[in-house]
């Protein structure tokens, strides 16, 4: 492979942009609710995104636009420029030798103008820079004006003389790196102390105390010796390289809660000349720790590369590193990954240098070289990427139509801020376990979606890997069973079926699983017969003071109950809100349905009554009005919050619910006896 090829950067560079239950019987006295009005209302929290303030500004008798940008594909986006126009996915660079940070876009190659050229007064020695979950840009500042200082992203976009929004005093920073919470570390290579500062620390300029610190534990001498770059692991552990006695070491979110010397989970020390003078520190989005060596080995003037394994880092000892990378030039110091996996670093002998993932693979030479003297790069030493993230699995990739799933999303480039969409809808919580991993509640939906998640740098594109299936209840059809167990699909997949099979009892009612998106019939005498749905119990074989006439399940398909007709409930694995057993009643009770919370449930009679319990609202009810055929059972609408109701001839009555179709006035072998909802 050639050095310093002028080649453009690949696609992994450059991501798409687009901005056995125990059964209970409920005899006792319920509280049905008064007929009243109800509005259903799903809680979802929008988690906006913070919008960049427009900046203008005359550059040579030319006015140029920096405003909040649109990221669609790999496109370059006009912007405040020194030279050239502000395009994104960007690597942003911290010159130690002068007050620049300076910015490429990351197709950049050769003696190339940056488009962003800032001039920060009066700090300089930027050794380590990172963004924190807004898009600000944080410097570390170490050996010379000794403060950690914050550009928000209008200042980032204006480039010229900028003095910092913030700047944290005292500190002689070599490494930062923030956390999934917000929280930031920062390595003090002259104190061998890490110091941890909270978002509400950073809000301000001073020199607040660390809201913990971190130092050598006197037992251990490897565990913290002039430390460097630091960086966190898939699960959110924090990873610091030890200059001045050659290893790396970790330490988990829990050592790290308190102020004290905790000794490192793990302890990784050299093996031969594995690491001299260990600087750069980088996680690969597979999980690898890279690791880039500042002393040359002695058979040669160049510097390495050295990758070790999860498996490795997990034995931890002086490991032989999975791979070596040679010949990487004089002085390497930060490294780090793009979202998409490419390999970028910094020489102090003055240049930026890419590696492809397949160059790391193989041991090649960098792809391209930002260098010269037009690309105001003097001594870097530090960098940090504006690039969207990528979302690569979610686990599980399925879920209940009702919502409320927890889902790990697995990528890389996630911050303190990113939001998550299932397809237009937000996620309701999310929480960032590190850069690489985030959990996610699921909002309703229907189908299958895209996954997408936002930060600073833009949203994930979308891939086949990166999406969600909503199984069962979707709102959009239904099922009708009949007495010998055969079911009627309208709109709604059919699972299998008990007709032409033989009954203790006829079928009275069926439920719809919202986990798996199948179903359960249920007996007159309780009995349970379950099609892609998990059994939980039944009262087939129990004495029953009134025959059982229907079933509604649990929002999540962890359990069911069964309704008698006298209105008596029967719970396995779901909570019990009420009944209506030993009441008097115009009718008997002939069906259910459950809210989509699970926090309540209706009754429902022959003569089309309604009778709430819990959280169930009223929406109205066939009471009192003349029927063709006696209604046998309800269903609840997930999409709406309302129900249907179903007569034995087929025929359907809705509450504020669609009507999709019905058997009435059709000819049937065996009388209608329930609805479910697909």
């Amino acid at each position: 492979m050639r050095g310093n090829e002028n080649v453009a950067p690949t696609a992994e560079d450059i991501q798409g942009f687009h901005s056995p239950s125990t059964a209970s019987s409920a005899s006792e006295p319920g509280r049905p609710l008064a007929d009243q009005g109800f509005r259903r209302v799903e809680a979802r929290a929008l988690r906006g995104l913070r919008a960049l303030l427009a900046t203008v500004l005359v550059s040579g008798g030319a006015t140029l636009l920096a405003s909040g940008w649109s990221m669609d594909g790999a496109r370059a986006l006009a912007g405040a420029s020194v030279g050239s126009e502000l395009s994104r996915p960007m690597v942003f660079v911290g010159n130690h030798a002068n007050t620049k940070l300076n910015a490429f876009a990351l197709s950049a190659v050769g003696n190339i103008k940056p488009t962003v050229a800032l001039t920060v007064a009066p700090t300089s020695g930027h050794l380590a820079i990172a963004f924190d979950g807004h898009g600000d840009l944080w410097a570390g500042n170490g050996y010379t004006s000794h403060t950690m200082t914050e550009f928000t992203p209008a200042q980032l976009a204006a480039g010229g003389s900028q003095k910092a929004q913030v700047a944290i005093t005292s500190l002689d920073v070599a490494g930062v790196a923030f956390t999934g919470s917000g929280d930031l570390w920062a390595a003090d290579h002259q104190t061998s102390v890490l110091s941890l500062y909270t978002p509400t620390q950073l809000a301000v300029s001073g020199d607040p105390a660390p809201a913990v610190k971190i130092t050598s534990d006197a037992g251990v001498p490897a565990s913290l010796d002039g430390p460097e770059n630091l960086a966190v692991d898939p699960s959110g552990d924090l990873w610091v390289a030890n200059a001045l006695n050659d290893t790396i070491v970790e330490f988990t979110p829990t050592q790290l809660a308190v102020t004290g010397s905790p000794t490192p989970k793990v302890i990784i020390s050299s093996l031969a000349t594995s690491l001299r003078y260990p600087v750069g520190l980088a996680f690969s989005p597979g999980g690898d720790l890279w690791v880039s060596n500042k002393t040359p080995v002695k058979t040669t003037t160049s510097s390495t590369l050295v990758e070790y394994t999860p498996t490795q880092l997990a034995a931890g000892g002086a490991v032989a590193p999975a791979t070596v990378v040679g010949n990487v030039g004089k002085t390497p110091w930060s490294i780090g990954f793009t979202p998409g996996g490419s390999l970028w670093m910094t020489l102090i002998s003055g240049s930026v240098e890419r590696f492809s993932p397949s160059a790391l693979v193989s041991g090649g030479t960098p792809t391209a070289t930002i260098a010269g003297a037009t690309t105001l790069v003097t001594f870097p030493h530090s960098l940090a990427f504006e690039a969207p993230p990528v979302v690569t699995s979610v686990s599980p990739s399925s879920g209940a139509a009702i919502g409320a799933t927890s889902v790990t999303i697995r990528g890389s480039g996630f911050t303190s801020d990113t939001t998550v969409k299932f397809g237009d809808e937000a996620a309701s919580t999310v929480k960032v376990v590190s850069p690489f991993v985030l959990t996610a509640s699921v909002p309703p939906g229907t189908g299958t979606v895209e996954v997408t998640a936002t930060t600073y740098g833009g949203t994930s594109a979308t891939t086949q890997a990166a999406s969600f299936e909503y199984l069962g209840a979707t709102g959009r059809g239904y099922w009708q069973v009949a007495a010998d167990g055969g079911i009627f699909s309208f709109t709604a997949p059919f699972h299998g079926s008990m007709g032409g099979k033989p009954l203790n009892s006829p079928v009275v009612g069926m439920a719809e699983d919202p986990a798996t998106g199948g179903y359960w019939l249920v007996a007159a005498d309780g009995g349970i017969f379950s099609f892609t749905a998990p059994f939980h119990g039944s009262m087939g074989g129990k004495p029953l003071n009134s025959p059982v006439v229907g079933m509604a399940a649990t929002p999540t398909g962890g359990g069911y109950w069964l309704v008698a007709a006298d209105g008596g409930i029967f719970s396995f694995t779901a909570a019990f809100h009420g009944s209506m057993g030993g009441k008097p009643l115009n009718s008997p009770v002939v069906g259910m349905a459950s809210t989509p919370t699970g926090g309540g449930y209706w009754l429902v009679a022959a003569d089309g009554g309604i009778f709430s319990f819990g959280k169930a609202a009223f929406h109205g009810s066939m009471g009192g009005k003349p029927l063709n055929s006696p209604v046998v059972g309800m269903a609840e609408d997930p999409a709406t919050g309302g129900y249907w109701l179903v007569a034995a001839d087929g025929g359907i009555f809705s509450f504020t619910a669609p009507f999709h179709g019905s058997m009435g006035g059709k000819p049937l072998n065996s009388g209608v006896v329930g609805i479910g909802v697909a």
